[in-house]
C-alpha cells in the first residue's frame, strides 16, 4: 500500500480524536508537510513553534535526502526513532520505506498525542502493531510469567 497522504489526529482524549490536519509526501519521498484542517485552525493550537496556527502548507525544514527523511515540527517528533524503524522494516515489510510508511506502521499503541489515519473523516489507525502482546504483565520474580 503507497501511503503519499495521511491524516493527523490529536489523541488527549482516546475516545474523542481531533483531525488536526493533512500530511503529504513531499521532495521526492524525502519529506513529510502538514496542512492545519479548518476546525484545528479555529479551535486548535499550534503543535510547536515552527507550526504557528496559519493556514498555510508546512514543509519539512532544510535539504532533504533519502537518509537524512524528515516532518514537519512536531510531526516529526511523532515519528518511530531507528530502532522502531528496524522493527517496521523486519516484521511489517512495507514495500515503500518512506517516512510516511514509518509513521503509519508505528501505529497509535505507544506514547504520544498525535496518530495518523487514512481517513480525514474518522481515525482509523492502523490495525495492530509490530510491537507483540504477551496477554498479561510479566514478574521477573516468578520466571516472567503471566499473572
Amino acid at each position: 500500500m503507497r501511503l503519499d497522504d495521511l491524516y493527523l489526529w490529536y489523541l488527549a482524549d482516546p475516545a474523542n480524536p481531533r483531525y488536526v490536519g493533512a500530511l503529504k509526501q513531499v521532495s521526492a519521498g524525502k519529506g513529510v508537510s502538514l496542512h492545519y484542517g479548518a476546525d484545528w485552525l479555529a479551535q486548535g493550537f499550534a503543535l510547536s513553534e515552527d507550526l504557528p496556527l496559519v493556514d498555510i502548507e508546512f514543509l519539512p525544514p532544510g535539504r532533504l535526502s533519502a537518509d537524512a527523511q524528515r516532518a514537519v515540527g512536531a510531526v516529526d517528533d511523532a515519528r518511530p526513532d531507528r530502532w522502531g524503524e528496524k522493527v517496521i522494516r523486519f516484521v511489517d515489510r512495507p514495500k515503500r520505506l518512506s517516512l510516511m510508511e514509518y509513521l503509519y506502521y508505528a501505529g497509535d499503541d505507544r506514547f504520544g498525542a498525535l496518530g495518523v489515519s487514512t481517513s480525514k473523516d474518522v481515525y482509523v489507525p492502523r490495525a495492530g502493531g509490530a510491537v507483540a502482546q504477551t496477554g498479561g504483565r510479566a514478574d521477573p520474580q516468578r520466571g516472567g510469567g503471566q499473572d
